[in-house]
């Protein structure tokens, strides 16, 4: 893995304890991301459908980083501009 914010790989990662997905480097880190972060932290929880929360149905992963689930494409379309701040590939 590799830090969200500042992409270091070579160093020992933490996972954030409110999504416990998105990791980092150093809790500085983790304070810097959090405004771009906290969209998506709490709603990233595994085994329910990102944007409407369904737990019921059969969920896909999104394919860019692997980190949250929906239950449709229209819900993955719906939640990408809260999801795009914290999806890897979205990071640049």
């Amino acid at each position: 893995g590799q830090c969200a914010r500042c992409k270091k790989s070579d160093a020992v990662l933490k996972k954030c304890s409110g999504c416990n997905i998105v990791e980092y480097c150093s809790r500085a880190c983790q304070k810097v991301d959090w405004t771009d972060h906290k969209t998506s932290c709490k709603r990233s929880v595994k085994g329910q459908c990102a944007k409407c929360k369904k737990s019921d149905v059969a969920l896909k992963k999104c394919a860019a980083c692997n980190n949250v689930e929906y239950c449709s494409k229209v819900c993955q379309t719906a939640d990408w501009k809260h999801h795009k701040t914290s999806c890897k590939t979205a990071k640049t």
